[in-house]
């Protein structure tokens, strides 16, 4: 991240892909508003089974601004 020389950054596991318009979304929210430091995506999990894994509670459009992300990832195991 300290090397980072763009104004946004995006992790993705190494056996994971993106498909789709996925980070275009989460741009899209991060450009809308500037008082956000981070957006993360919902996955699809593609195994024996399919298994969506997304976060708990989404708001309209499926976002949900979280105001103590350190909280939020302490009381769902950094989920």
């Amino acid at each position: 991240v300290e090397l980072a020389t763009t104004p946004y950054i995006a992790f993705l596991d190494p056996d994971n892909e993106a498909v789709n318009d996925g980070y275009a979304a989460l741009f899209r929210v991060m450009k809308e508003d500037d008082a956000l430091d981070l957006a993360v995506g919902s996955m699809l999990k593609l195994a024996n089974r399919e298994a969506m894994i997304e976060l708990e509670d989404l708001e309209k459009d499926g976002v949900r601004v979280i105001e103590d992300p350190r909280a939020y990832l302490l009381e769902h195991n950094f989920k």
